[in-house]
């Protein structure tokens, strides 16, 4: 998920500072979660994804 790129990287040090909640941001887990429901719900109306980029980040949707 992107705990792990640069964003993630940057959203921890304002955790580790007191500024921001670690519960703002949704986790990997609670997102895959999340999709997995969505697309469960939708995949009846032919959704179907496009993927942009690679790695972690273009394949998490794809795993579902």
């Amino acid at each position: 998920g992107w705990e792990d790129s640069t964003m993630g990287n940057i959203f921890a040090s304002y955790v580790i500072k007191g500024e921001l909640k670690a519960s703002t941001m949704k986790s990997g887990i609670e997102y895959m979660a999340f999709l997995a429901d969505w697309y469960t719900e939708n995949s009846g109306t032919g959704i179907g994804f496009f993927q942009i980029g690679g790695g972690i980040a273009g394949d998490f949707p794809i795993c579902v």
